[in-house]
């Protein structure tokens, strides 16, 4: 039972992660000023792909997921780097 009851806490902790994490998509795509076209494309995902992952309508594939975490890496390491060399 303790088990069943820490793999759900697990669980809901991943998808509040998950979501937070699509939450940070939305605010650097707004603040850059990008369409949803124009954010998959620099992803490499299709437009329907992200707009479904973005609206929580599904969860990407593994593939995906990597294009995902790939593309934020880039993202918070140029922010860095311009905080750095500012």
């Amino acid at each position: 039972m303790y088990n069943s009851i820490m793999e759900d806490k697990l669980i809901t902790k991943e998808l509040i992660m998950l979501k937070s994490k699509y939450q940070i998509i939305e605010r650097i795509r707004v603040q850059r000023d990008l369409t949803y076209r124009q954010l998959a494309e620099e992803i490499g995902l299709t437009l329907p792909t992200l707009y479904n992952i973005a609206m929580g309508r599904t969860n990407p594939h593994a593939r995906n997921q990597y294009k995902i975490e790939k593309w934020l890496n880039g993202q918070f390491l140029t922010s860095k780097n311009e905080t750095v060399t500012s």
